[in-house]
């Protein structure tokens, strides 16, 4: 099965939509979970959340 250039194309602006919509509506999810990152079970998610706030500089308010 071989896609045409156009497919291709189709694909990606699909993809870059998605991604469009996600980073969108981030700051709104983060929202939801404040307050209830007590709940996660896993630690290796939390692990992962912490790893990536660490590179979050709250004095300047920019990352790393």
């Amino acid at each position: 099965m071989s896609l045409t250039l156009y497919e291709i194309n189709s694909s990606i602006n699909d993809a870059r939509r998605t991604i469009e919509n996600a980073d969108e509506s981030t700051e709104r999810m983060c929202r939801l979970i404040i307050g209830r990152l007590r709940h996660v079970e896993s630690r290796f998610v939390l692990k992962e959340i912490k790893r990536e706030l660490r590179d979050y500089n709250m004095n300047t308010g920019t990352w790393k």
